[in-house]
């Protein structure tokens, strides 16, 4: 979410990405977009990738994430909840873009699976590590 607004400021994009979609919803939040970043309840495998800050070893200071998820506001949901499951749904209905990484590239596409059961009218656009080998549809 820019400061200082931007071209796509007022627009809600939900980024239910992996690590090769994590630039994408950088970019939409660089440009004034408020992208939320949605995590499983165990959080992104990439947080626990190093680098980290000051070579400590901990979720929150993980450069990778750090870089890719700024712009960003972020929820981590438990799906299996009904809360969690509800609140899922609601920002589903209250966004107007929805970015998602191939489920077949997903560890964890759980959250990318519900989003499509929702029948939410958003055109998702897909991030695939080989575009040209996988179909151009979610």
């Amino acid at each position: 979410m820019s400061a200082t607004g931007g071209n796509l400021d007022g627009y809600r994009v939900l980024d239910l990405t992996a690590e090769p979609g994590f630039l994408a919803g950088k970019l939409l939040g660089d440009l004034g977009a408020d992208v939320i970043k949605i995590e499983s309840r165990s959080g992104d495998a990439a947080r626990q990738r190093g680098p980290f800050v000051g070579g400590i070893s901990d979720p929150e200071r993980s450069v990778l994430w750090l870089a890719l998820n700024t712009s960003k506001r972020g929820v981590t949901l438990n799906l299996d909840d009904p809360r969690g499951h509800e609140i899922f749904l609601s920002l589903c209905r209250s966004a107007d873009a929805v970015i998602a990484i191939s489920p077949a590239a997903q560890d964890d596409n759980k959250i990318f699976e519900l989003y499509r059961r929702t029948g939410a009218e958003q055109v998702p656009a897909k991030a695939a590590p080989n575009p040209a080998s996988e179909a151009a549809t979610l």
